[in-house]
């Protein structure tokens, strides 16, 4: 099995990014790729952090699994910034988020992240895309979409 990304084995290393759907775009070189947690809308439980991985990409973003043993649990899920609401959620260092909310679909998914690494991220998508809401709002675990 090769990782799609790189044409590379799973053998050359299980912390690689593995895609099961193209990413959109070329991901940004001077980008970093963010290891968190995530939650998505059918799924009515977290998978914390190291669990996800976040790619900013040219058109959107790429959310899916940091690893390979979190493939059987962590689907690639692809928001196109055209398409997408980037909202800033959570008050508490607890709960600090980002969610990705798609437009056309209906689909969320908040990929966990706190302190000053939730706010590179937002500086970075709003330098991308201009349509990032940064001040956090409160976040209702139980309903936790828009």
């Amino acid at each position: 099995m090769t990782d799609r990304l790189n044409g590379s084995s799973w053998r050359d290393g299980w912390a690689k990014l593995t895609v099961d759907t193209p990413l959109i775009g070329q991901a940004i070189p001077s980008s970093p790729t963010y290891i968190g947690g995530v939650r998505f809308t059918k799924i009515p439980f977290d998978f914390g952090w190291p669990a996800a991985r976040l790619v900013v990409c040219e058109q959107g973003v790429w959310i899916g699994p940091s690893a390979l043993i979190f493939r059987l649990f962590i689907p690639a899920k692809q928001f196109r910034f055209d398409d997408s609401d980037i909202q800033s959620i959570g008050r508490t260092s607890l709960n600090a988020g980002i969610r990705f909310h798609s437009r056309e679909t209906g689909r969320w998914v908040i990929f966990w992240s706190w302190g000053r690494r939730r706010g590179e991220i937002l500086k970075e998508l709003q330098s991308l895309t201009g349509g990032v809401s940064a001040k956090p709002i409160p976040l209702n675990f139980f309903r936790p979409g828009p």
